[in-house]
């Protein structure tokens, strides 16, 4: 063979190794860095294997993520739930604390009345302010309970038993009845007051006013002078208990006046 043809024979080989390299290895040839083939099989190696295992990498870290997630899901699922469960307890424990206050200011109002202050005074050991405030509120919507109405009994207890405005007028306000409720409730009575301070006195010193009265009618007859002066001096010192006595009993100053000269005219 002519060493021309040898040359053409080993340049048509290496073309042939170069074509099949490229169908092998696309993108590989001699341009891209004059490397030969296993060089280029390599740097291919080379570049795969970090993608790969990048990929591995983000797929277990968005593995985890995605479990945290459901892990606080579930918490915060968990926490809501415990949430509402007390939210309910507590709404049942405030219902039942109001409906045994209230069934307990029943029972105080089914003996006699009371004041809402007197109420509130008597309820606070059984509950919290809040509860017991919208009991009392009920009690007297529903008509057991009312100021205006104790505030009439009161007065009309005390009356029988000989009492004044003005003591009558304190009491009312020491259990809590607003002033105007207590004045409109004495108003009822204006004119009758002297003749309750009369009926106290005859009550409580009748007996001295008649020992009086019959001291002074003998004294007058005999016309003695003596006895004179001991019964004036008697009636001044009545005069003054009764007064007195009728103060204690809160009647006003005038009708003090009136109702002590009565029994000595």
């Amino acid at each position: 063979m002519m060493p021309s043809q040898v040359n053409r024979s080993s340049q048509s080989s290496s073309r042939s190794e170069r074509a099949l390299s490229e169908d092998l290895f696309p993108g590989l040839s001699s341009d891209s860095g004059g490397g030969n083939g296993s060089d280029a099989i390599v740097a291919g190696h080379a570049q795969n294997e970090p993608a790969s295992a990048a990929g591995v990498v983000i797929g277990t870290l968005s593995a985890d993520k995605a479990l945290s997630a459901d892990k606080a899901l579930s918490a915060d699922k968990k926490a809501l739930n415990e949430s509402e469960e007390s939210f309910s307890d507590d709404k049942n424990h405030a219902q039942k604390s109001y409906q045994a206050i209230y069934r307990k200011g029943l029972t105080y109002l089914s003996r006699r009345e009371y004041s809402r202050y007197e109420l509130m005074q008597k309820l606070q050991r059984h509950g919290s302010r809040e509860v017991i405030e919208k009991a009392l509120q009920a009690l007297r919507e529903n008509g057991y309970q009312s100021d205006e109405r104790f505030a009439e009994s009161l007065c009309n207890g005390r009356r029988n038993r000989g009492y004044g405005p003005n003591y009558i007028a304190n009491e009312l306000q020491s259990r809590g009845i607003a002033s105007e409720t207590a004045s409109a409730t004495l108003a009822a009575y204006e004119g009758s007051w002297f003749e309750l301070a009369v009926a106290a006195v005859d009550k409580k010193y009748m007996r001295d006013i008649e020992a009086w009265s019959r001291a002074e009618e003998s004294a007058q007859i005999e016309g003695d002078r003596g006895a004179r002066q001991v019964s004036q001096g008697n009636r001044r010192k009545l005069s003054v208990k009764i007064s007195q006595f009728l103060a204690r009993r809160g009647f006003p100053g005038d009708i003090i006046r009136n109702a002590a000269d009565k029994f000595f005219d």
